[in-house]
């Protein structure tokens, strides 16, 4: 959704802009009109997949800990919690 750029500070990317709640809990992004290999569109339901599934214990993704800023991400990915209790959602 968003890259470092040299600085270290995230720039758009897969999103082309996001805003963020006043208490910084929330995080909605504004995907810009992209398209997979096939023509298909790339939808915020990818996204939420893609987090859901390197989340998912059965996987084993080592990378998996780079979401747990996600309520509800760790818990899911060590067992202690479900896919429904992540909070992104698309």
């Amino acid at each position: 959704l968003a890259r470092l750029d040299k600085d270290h500070k995230p720039q758009p990317a897969m999103a082309e802009k996001w805003t963020v709640s006043e208490d910084g809990k929330t995080y909605t992004f504004t995907l810009r009109d992209s398209k997979w290999s096939n023509g298909n569109p790339v939808t915020a339901q990818d996204f939420e997949f893609a987090l859901k599934r390197i989340l998912d214990p059965n996987n084993a993704f080592p990378s998996a800990f780079l979401a747990y800023y996600i309520a509800g991400a760790e818990e899911y990915n060590t067992g202690k919690g479900n896919a429904d209790a992540v909070l992104v959602k698309a």
